[in-house]
């Protein structure tokens, strides 16, 4: 029953209230107090009637903040209980129908109380309660009181504490995987699925700027990513500076950008991807490394306002923890580069090519694979690095390592030991032959100048090879056996490889003795120095001699040249000997002079090691004032590598000896690779051609092109030329006729004692005749070749009635000697000859002596073989043996009368 105060009577004054009069004012004052007492109290206050009606609410209940027009705070007295369940649960009807049950069950005096919570969506927000329902009665009735407070702000409180709590966890996690994890991107990985996994955020995502771009790219991922990175507009990413987008403000500014409403904040430009993915709130993260902004950490949650001040302070001290994470990594992996790398090249260094040797080694004997070890270093390097500089040096060594990896491939394994020393190693190798292939194509690459600092450096390249696993078990002794086959190759100055063989092991010993008993030689006074003389090559006289060291060791005796001389140069005695060498030759001028000998100039030979080193013009003027003899009578010999390495250097250094009087020559020309330019800038007096092309120079045309271009172009520029290595009658001949000014060799003599070298000065013998023509020269010749000897009686009885000078050889060889030593109008050779067939004797003909008629004698069946050497111009004519004889006959008398008429003067 609900009373109405307004209804209630009054009494007049004076009157007596009736009974009922009294019960009811007493009611309606003890309903007034329990309202009153009702509206007091902080809690929300709703009675349930026995029949479950409200019949009170307090102020509390009736103003409780959600503003939902179905909420629990709208409900009245009046209206029934199972409305308040639904106002309660307004989206889950079986919690309504559930709760209303129980209530119905408390007031039906089941329950004494029950406890209750519930959640009602006020705007954006939702607003918790928590209550209990507790049920009174007394003699007449019973009714139940719900008596609920707001708990939203403790939930609020609570679900902060419990992310926060996460967040920590996240970086307790992640601390501990920075202890594990070495790798960047696995690192980054494992960060974002711990901000998934333990931070209960929907998508997290890692974005790098790399290599100097103007762009992040995403590096890590975690969560309902899909497609979302792959999707979105490049501009995104963008970091350039009059970018707008957070991504790039993030970075700029190293400082984080969240939204807790990503749908109406207006700096977000995917709203409606983000909205797709169930994303409401995000925060953009900067990492920072070396005090630059690198990259950015992404997260988001499915919660509005996810990211409040407390939480975004953990979380950049998350990405404080990435950023350290990846500065840590970043310096551990540039301390391991300095380690286990070359910090000149960025090869692997000794260190770390012993790991990989180690492997190779252990896989080739597991597997079985060949695999094999190239040692590889360079003549000529210290040479570039002291002229040029120590920085030049260094781009000579990286412009090796690029071309390595160039020839071996970048899955190869290649290193820089020390010095010029490099090593390549070849693993599992379908086939041992392409190691040679591969050594080959080094070579070939090696071969190309080194361009630095405006100028060609030259290197020579040596590789030694060992094999797997035919040659050892060991990495050690693998790395051996390959300086073993390199010191091999360094005998050859050229570009060359070696393969290792146990032979060699007996040759690494006798070198280790060598260098040993090279060291003790000069104070032993074991070196002595030999004299070649040099004739000149019109009068046979002697002009000159070159003083060549020898080692006539006490304990192996006369030990060669070119065992001991690489050694010298390799361990740097050769300074020392040099020096020694040098004053020996004065010495001896000084002896000459001073026993009425008159003196020679004698030829020293000057390595490269010596021509850079300091002070060497002040070193032989001191040494011509200690013996008092003229510069004259000293000649220094340089070899062409030594003057190609620092243009201005070289030409200072040999401006100086010039102006001591010293006269200079190149020694080994042709070995190395100058160029005319630079050869006319030099202050020289001579170019002395190697014997490498003097020893095959009266048969091969390319040697005897070679040489004639170097007399040629020395003669052009006023230099004197020598030939060394002269030991036939042939050679010498080719040299005279080609204007050669000098001639050293065996042909003349063998290097001599300082004894007998004397005594030759006193006798002044010449040591060759000299050049001499007789009236036959001028009788056309003939030269027959065959190794038929009765078709060359027959040949030579044909023409001698004739009046020609007839000269005849067995076979190609002895043609060519003859070609040398006489001067030949017109050949007729045979083409099925020993060696040598015919065509390719003539070939060779045209290109040493154009100017010689080639004729060819062949049986009928070759007659094909020759017409095409004919239409080649190897050949001019070619007749059938034993059949054409009248028209050969016929052939060399027009050929004669016709060079007969021409010369006749008009």
């Amino acid at each position: 029953m609900i009373f109405n105060r307004a209804a209630l009577p009054r009494g007049t004054s004076g009157r007596q209230l009736t009974s009922a009069e009294l019960k009811a004012r007493t009611i309606f004052e003890k309903a007034d107090l329990a309202q009153a007492t009702l509206d007091a109290l902080p809690q929300q206050v709703c009675v349930l009637s026995e029949n479950g009606t409200i019949t009170r609410t307090n102020r509390a209940w009736r103003e409780s903040g959600v503003s939902d027009a179905a909420s629990v705070c709208r409900t009245r007295p009046g209206d029934d209980f199972e409305e308040l369940c639904s106002a309660m649960y307004p989206l889950d009807v079986r919690k309504a129908a559930d709760f209303a049950l129980k209530l119905k069950q408390l007031l039906d005096g089941k329950y004494a109380s029950i406890e209750f919570e519930y959640s009602l969506l006020n705007g954006t927000r939702s607003n918790w309660y928590r209550g209990t329902a507790t049920g009174f009665e007394n003699e007449t009735e019973r009714w139940a009181a719900l008596v609920q407070v707001d708990i939203t702000e403790s939930k609020i409180q609570a679900a902060k504490l419990t992310r926060l709590n996460h967040l920590h966890a996240i970086s307790s996690e992640f601390n501990s995987l920075t202890l594990r994890e070495r790798n960047r991107d696995e690192l980054l990985r494992s960060a974002c699925k711990i901000v998934i996994d333990d931070g209960r955020f929907m998508m997290a995502w890692i974005g790098i700027v790399e290599n100097g771009e103007h762009r992040v790219t995403p590096i890590a991922s975690a969560g309902n990513v899909g497609d979302f990175l792959e999707s979105a507009a490049p501009a995104l990413y963008s970091t350039l500076p009059d970018s707008t987008v957070p991504i790039a403000r993030v970075i700029r500014g190293q400082a984080a950008i969240f939204s807790n409403d990503v749908a109406f904040d207006p700096q977000i430009l995917v709203k409606a991807k983000l909205a797709a993915r169930g994303i409401k709130s995000l925060a953009l993260l900067p990492l920072v490394v070396d005090q630059k902004g690198i990259g950015v950490f992404a997260i988001y949650s499915a919660d509005i306002d996810a990211f409040d001040a407390e939480e975004m302070t953990v979380l950049n001290q998350l990405a404080g923890d990435v950023s350290f994470s990846m500065e840590y990594l970043e310096k551990e992996r540039q301390l391991d580069r300095l380690v286990h790398h070359d910090i000149v090249t960025g090869l692997p260094n000794r260190l770390l090519f012993t790991e990989y040797l180690q492997r190779t080694v252990a896989d080739a004997h597991r597997d079985g694979t060949p695999a094999a070890l190239l040692l590889i270093d360079f003549d000529g390097f210290k040479v570039v690095s002291d002229t040029l500089g120590r920085a030049n040096g260094d781009e000579v060594l990286r412009l090796i390592a690029g071309r390595l990896v160039a020839c071996a491939g970048p899955s190869v394994t290649i290193a820089r030991l020390e010095g010029a020393e490099f090593a390549v190693i070849l693993s599992r190798l379908d086939y041992p032959s392409d190691v040679a292939l591969v050594a080959e194509r080094i070579l070939l690459a090696m071969a190309v100048p080194f361009e630095v600092a405006r100028q060609d450096s030259y290197l020579t390249a040596h590789i030694g090879i060992s094999g797997l696993p035919n040659d050892t078990r060991s990495a050690h002794v693998l790395l051996t056996n390959a300086d073993t086959a390199i010191f091999s190759a360094r005998r050859e100055n050229r570009h060359n490889f070696r393969f290792f063989t146990a032979a060699m092991n007996v040759d690494a010993y006798k070198k280790s003795q060598l260098e040993t008993g090279l060291r003790r030689a000069l104070e032993r006074e074991e070196f002595v120095v030999h004299y070649q003389p040099k004739v000149d090559s019109i009068s046979g006289s002697i002009v000159g001699m070159e003083a060549l060291l020898r080692w006539d060791s006490l304990d192996s005796g006369l030990v060669q040249p070119l065992d001991f001389i690489p050694l010298l140069e390799e361990t740097g005695l050769i300074v020392a000997v040099g020096e020694w060498v040098l004053k020996t030759a004065c010495r001896q001028v000084a002896s000459w002079q001073k026993a009425n000998v008159k003196p020679v100039q004698i030829a020293v030979n000057l390595s490269a090691r010596q021509f850079q080193q300091e002070g060497l013009p002040d070193m032989i003027a001191k040494t011509l004032n200690e013996f008092d003899i003229s510069a004259s009578y000293i000649e220094m010999e340089i070899t062409e590598s030594s003057l190609m390495s620092d243009s201005a250097a070289t030409v200072l250094i040999l401006d100086r000896l010039r102006a001591l009087g010293i006269h200079v020559s190149i020694d080994d020309f042709g070995t190395g690779y100058s160029s005319l330019s630079y050869l006319k800038s030099l202050p020289l007096d001579a170019l002395k051609i190697d014997r490498s092309f003097i020893s095959d120079v009266t048969v091969n045309p390319d040697d005897a092109a070679i040489t004639r271009a170097i007399i040629t172009m020395a003669h052009s520029m006023n230099l004197k030329v020598i030939a060394e290595g002269v030991e036939t009658e042939e050679q010498f001949a080719f040299l005279r006729s080609n204007n050669c000014d000098e001639a050293q060799g065996y042909l003349f003599s063998r290097p001599l004692t300082a004894a007998d070298a004397t005594k030759l000065l006193i006798s002044r013998t010449e040591l060759h005749a000299g050049h001499a023509e007789g009236d036959e020269i001028f009788l056309p010749t003939i030269l027959l070749v065959d190794d038929d000897k009765w078709y060359r009686s027959l040949l030579h009885e044909l023409f001698s009635v004739d009046g020609y000078r007839i000269l005849t050889a067995p076979n190609a060889k002895a043609a060519f000697d003859v070609l040398a030593l006489h001067d030949v109008d017109l050949i007729i050779s045979d083409q099925n000859m020993p060696q040598m067939q015919g065509i390719e004797f003539l070939r060779r003909v045209r290109r040493i002596y154009p100017a010689v008629v080639r004729i060819m004698m062949t049986a009928q069946s070759d007659a094909e073989t020759v017409t095409a050497a004919v239409n080649d111009g190897e050949v001019f004519k070619f007749f059938i043996k034993e059949r054409d004889e009248d028209l050969l006959h016929e052939e060399v008398s027009r050929r004669f009368h016709q060079n007969a008429r021409s010369a006749q003067p008009a």
